[in-house]
């Protein structure tokens, strides 16, 4: 029911429109009869094609046929009482021809929407749809008559029918289509001011217009010279009000010149009822049509006018919002116009430059005078603006600097190409020197944290190489001690100390690793990544530390999966990590009773194949909860005398690896776990 509903109101407002014309033409035509003249086949004003002329601009073209179909029934109601079938039949054809032809041009070839103060519109308007519609559907409708014995007056009726088809269409077709527009706008509101100057005008109108139709009567001097006493008002109402002034003001003066050959009265009654007819509205016409024609132009004109004006107050707003000095330059240089900024920045400036010209100054003389001068910059801009301005270059920036009481003052001056026929330059200038004061601190900064980083970067060497090198030397110093010891037994065990002797020499070949490595990340050389076999390295370690275990009481147990791939790494910081690691956990275990200072390392290949782990596991007292990061972070230490690099180092190393490291609380103590990724087929880095 409800979609029932929704359709027969949709079906509601599409009929509406064209009843409400087919009414209006009814109404028209019946007015039309009403204003006759006598004994004359002529209407003063023949409304009805118009008004349908009209709906059709009005309405999409696919609903054209809904006002033909709803005039016609109208139109025989009309007609039929004095007009035989046949007259009526024609009647409605040419009628709906007339419309079709004069409409169709305009929607066409004119923007939407249609109004007729266009230079274009009012042209068309006039040529088409009031001129040759007219004319071609009234030659067809009088060669028809005649055909069929209705009428024998061919040209008569061609003349009248196109006359007064004319008259009512430059006159009421402007009317109607501005006045729906101006209804849908909604506006409805207008200035005092005009509505008290329309009054002023109508009462013009009716006044002179009664003097000359109605008042005056035939045969006096002045009667023919009388006719043009309308055109001054027409003029008024066509520069200050428009297409609509002129086509009301026509009609009103229409309705009172009609009344008066009616009644008798007013110059155009000195003929046959005919010719006297046909020559009031051929005078309407004539001055009708060419005011319609002014006032469209005239519209034309303030439109063009208002863009110009708009567009140079934009232009004078946007260069008097703008900070930077904006100057405009001739093809030969000449300062046309200037924004504010730079005008005050040359009545500021207590020395006349090259660069605080006015406006009427050339701008290249007065870079030429500087140039033979021997200022440098006045000769790099001219250069550059000859080449902008001659159409070489397009666009040029340039930087010079100014001294002043205040000190220096850096300024950028671009000049560009001025797009338009007439070619020129701009100049823009802006003050950079925050710009380079900025830099400057900037660049101090940067060379300031520069140092600080140099400073904290040696500091961290010092620290690095303190811890890493720590351990070799305890040792090489225990077993120097040691071999000393077994020196002085008798007899002395020169076994021993030879063994202790081979120590020594490892260790020191360990520091000196540790040294080279180190200086190879200070100059930046690439580590030497080779394929390292995890057991051995893991053996090599544990020798190195074997007597400073023994001593800590600490036993090591090593688990090594033998199916564990070689993995691609610099031998030496691998075997740096391990053995910090194992460092680290013989010290875990100082409070901690001998049987239970035991020290794992395990090997074992992870389940991606991609790499593999390795965890070094002691039974001390275990991580702090929350220290699980922290204790990675640079110089952060539990112990008395430690630097707290340890780790940090070990994970950064791990990192240049590709691995991860991380330690975690197992049953019984603490273990620190790290992956290196696998050797693949092929796999070589330097």
């Amino acid at each position: 029911m409800s979609e029932l509903v929704a359709r027969a109101s949709t079906v509601g407002r599409a009929c509406a429109g064209p009843i409400a014309v087919a009414l209006a033409y009814c109404l028209a035509a019946k007015l039309g009869e009403r204003l006759a003249f006598p004994d004359a086949p002529v209407s003063a004003l023949w409304a009805p094609n118009a008004i349908l002329l009209a709906a059709l601009l009005l309405a999409p073209r696919e609903r054209w046929w809904l006002y033909f179909a709803a005039v016609l029934p109208f139109h025989v109601l009309v007609q039929l009482p004095v007009a035989p079938p046949a007259q009526v039949a024609i009647q409605y054809l040419v009628n709906c021809a007339e419309a079709l032809l004069g409409a169709l041009p305009l929607v066409t070839s004119l923007p939407k929407p249609l109004r007729f103060d266009r230079l274009r519109s009012a042209f068309l308007l006039v040529l088409f749809s009031a001129i040759l519609a007219p004319a071609l559907t009234s030659i067809v409708m009088a060669g028809a008559f005649v055909a069929l014995g209705i009428s024998q007056e061919f040209l008569l009726t061609v003349v009248v029918r196109t006359i007064t088809n004319t008259f009512a269409i430059i006159t009421l077709v402007p009317v109607i289509v501005h006045g729906a527009q101006w209804l849908r706008e909604g506006r409805r509101t207008f200035p005092p001011r005009r509505v008290v100057e329309a009054a002023v005008l109508g009462i013009c109108l009716l006044v002179v217009g009664t003097l000359v139709f109605v008042v005056t009567e035939l045969g006096t001097a002045l009667s023919p010279a009388l006719v043009y006493a309308p055109l001054p008002l027409l003029l008024w109402a066509t520069v200050r009000f428009g297409t609509l002034g002129t086509c009301t003001s026509a009609l009103l003066l229409g309705a009172i010149s009609t009344w008066g050959v009616l009644h008798g009265r007013g110059p155009f009654t000195a003929q046959q009822p005919v010719e006297n007819a046909l020559s009031l509205v051929l005078f309407q016409v004539v001055s009708t049509a060419p005011l319609l024609i002014v006032a469209a132009l005239l519209a034309e004109l303030r439109r063009a006018h208002a863009a110009r004006e708009r567009a140079e107050a934009l232009h004078s707003t946007v260069l008097a919002s703008l900070r930077s000095h904006v100057a405009v330059l001739q093809c030969d240089g000449l300062v046309v116009e200037t924004n504010d900024s730079w005008r005050r920045f040359v009545e500021s400036t207590a020395i006349r430059r090259w660069d605080c010209v006015s406006c009427g100054e050339n701008f290249l003389a007065a870079c030429a005078s500087a140039s033979a001068q021997g200022d440098e910059a006045a000769r790099g801009l001219l250069i550059a603006a000859r080449a902008v301005l001659d159409g070489s270059s397009a666009h040029h920036k340039f930087e010079y600097s100014v001294h002043t009481r205040q000190g220096t003052r850096w300024f950028e001056l671009t000049i560009e190409t001025l797009a338009g026929a007439g070619g020129g330059a701009i100049l823009t200038r802006s003050d950079v020197s925050t710009d380079k004061s900025a830099e400057s601190a900037a660049s101090e900064q940067h060379r300031q944290l520069a140092h600080l980083n140099g400073v904290a970067a040696l500091g961290e060497l010092a620290g690095t190489y303190a811890h890493e090198l720590s351990q070799p030397l305890t040792a090489i110093l225990i077993n120097a001690e040691t071999g000393l010891r077994l020196l002085n037994r008798t007899p002395a065990d020169l076994a021993e100390v030879r063994c202790i002797l081979q120590e020594i020499a490892r260790e020191d070949e360990h520091a000196a690793n540790i040294i080279h490595s180190r200086c190879s990340a200070v100059d930046e050389r690439p580590s030497q990544y080779a394929a390292v076999d995890l057991r051995r390295l893991v053996m090599d370690v544990v020798g190195l530390v074997q007597r400073t275990v023994l001593a800590a009481s600490v036993t090591i147990r090593t688990e090594l999966d033998p199916k564990a791939p070689a993995v691609l790494a610099d031998y030496v910081r691998l075997q740096q990590v391990i053995l910090n690691l194992l460092v680290n956990a013989c010290d875990a275990m100082n409070e901690v009773p001998a049987e239970r200072r035991i020290v794992t390392i395990v090997t074992r290949a992870r389940d991606d194949s991609r790499s593999v782990e390795i965890s070094v596991t002691d039974g001390g007292s275990g991580i702090a909860p929350g220290h699980e990061e922290r204790i990675f972070a640079p110089f952060f230490t539990t112990k008395e005398q430690g630097l707290g690099l340890g780790l940090s180092i070990c994970r950064s190393i791990v990192d240049a690896h590709g691995g991860r490291l991380w330690g975690e609380n197992v049953t019984g103590g603490a273990a620190f776990r790290f992956t290196v990724p696998a050797k693949e087929s092929g796999d070589e880095r330097h």
